[in-house]
């Protein structure tokens, strides 16, 4: 009898060695699948927490912009002038700068009820007051209510205005931009020359920053030449040509208004240069140094005491305790991130030359984000004095 053995895989009951691995497999694929829905089961309530309390910070902190940014505050400064006439102590300026349109509830009623409280003997106002697409309305809600006060309102544009002068034709027939025409029919004043505000027996001189560096004779020569070709042309009778003369006939103006006003300024004056980018110092030792000679515009830029700018609109960006996250400028160290505050707003000295850069109320369309974060509009009261302190 033939006996036939079976092998342990020929049992009728096993199954075949390449199903084990399968078996094993499923196994393991389904242990597994477990595993990472248990994991997915564990993490998923965390990141949903996670992305929602996100969220909810980003909408605080924009509510918080929003809101905070329809809030104008005035800060009060004391500037010290050392060796200031004693007639301008206590003269105090309300400095306002970078509107750049934005208003403070209707007709500008939040912010003039702040202004409304606080005594000041005249506004300087350094550019950038038109919003980004020109609109000047909010600023002329604004000098409503500032030139119906007694105290003289003066301004100036800045980059971010249309351009002030106009040497085109066009329909006003003068040589201003209309929101600077409408200004001055509000009452303000365009700081085009030195401008004279008398106080007790001495004068305080509000120069505009036009003219700081300016090599007037060669200017007014340039003028003149330019003046005599286009009056001897024969398209002069032409409304481009007739435009151009208006304009260089303004120009020639503000020369001769210019050195009238450095032929009245006496020692003791005091000279403030309004000006919408703040001076670097460069700049400023270049108009030190060519200031010992007997050119009077050179002599003109020596003697200024005070700068007040704008322009940075405190880096509109801010981070608590560490200030500007990034500005605009290739004069900044570092490409404009994190230049710290005495460049972008605030008091600081400049080449031996005090200079107050506003924070400004607006946003500025030269920053990517169209907004301002913990940075409060701001305008400012500054307070001249010539005592140091802590005397």
């Amino acid at each position: 009898m033939n006996h036939h053995v079976l092998a342990k895989n020929d049992h009728p009951f096993a199954r075949p060695a390449s199903q084990a691995p399968r078996v094993a497999s499923r196994r393991a694929s389904k242990s597994s699948n477990n595993m990472f829905s248990d994991q997915s089961t564990r993490i998923g309530p965390h990141v949903g927490w996670f992305f929602l309390v996100i969220a909810g910070l980003i909408l605080a902190i924009t509510a918080y912009a929003v809101i905070d940014s329809g809030i104008a505050r005035v800060e009060y400064v004391q500037v010290v002038i050392p060796g200031m006439n004693s007639a301008f102590e206590g003269f105090t300026i309300l400095h306002i700068s970078d509107l750049h349109g934005k208003r403070f509830g209707a007709g500008q009623k939040q912010l003039t009820d702040s202004l409304g409280r606080v005594q000041y003997d005249a506004v300087l106002i350094s550019g950038d007051v038109t919003g980004q697409d020109g609109n000047p309305y909010a600023f002329y809600e604004l000098l409503d209510t500032l030139c119906s006060r007694k105290q003289p309102v003066f301004f100036i544009a800045g980059d971010n205005d249309p351009v002030a002068l106009i040497g085109e034709p066009h329909y006003m027939n003068n040589v201003f931009a209309e929101f600077i025409t409408i200004a001055q029919g509000k009452g303000a004043v365009y700081v085009d020359a030195p401008r004279r505000i008398p106080v007790g027996g001495g004068s305080i001189w509000i120069m505009p920053g036009s003219l700081l560096g300016l090599d007037m004779a060669n200017a007014e020569s340039q003028y003149r030449k330019q003046l005599r070709k286009d009056q001897e042309s024969a398209n002069a009778h032409t409304s481009g040509i007739r435009a151009r003369e208006r304009l260089l006939t303004y120009q020639l103006d503000v020369l001769s208004r210019a050195r009238e006003a450095y032929d009245a300024m006496q020692t003791d004056d005091l000279r403030i240069a309004l000006v919408h980018c703040p001076l670097q110092a460069d700049f400023i030792r270049t108009l030190q140094n060519v200031g010992g000679t007997t050119d009077a515009g050179s002599a003109y830029t020596r003697v200024v005491d005070l700068v007040l700018a704008g322009h940075y609109n405190g880096g509109q960006i801010r981070i608590p305790f560490l200030g500007p996250v990034y500005v605009p400028g290739d004069s900044l160290p570092r490409n404009g991130w994190f230049p710290g505050d005495h460049r972008i707003q605030g008091l600081s000295q400049v080449s031996g030359i005090t200079q107050h850069i506003s924070a400004g109320l607006g946003v500025s369309g030269a920053y990517n984000l169209p907004l301002r974060l913990f940075n409060t509009p701001k305008v400012s009261l500054l307070k001249l004095t010539s005592a140091l302190p802590n005397q």
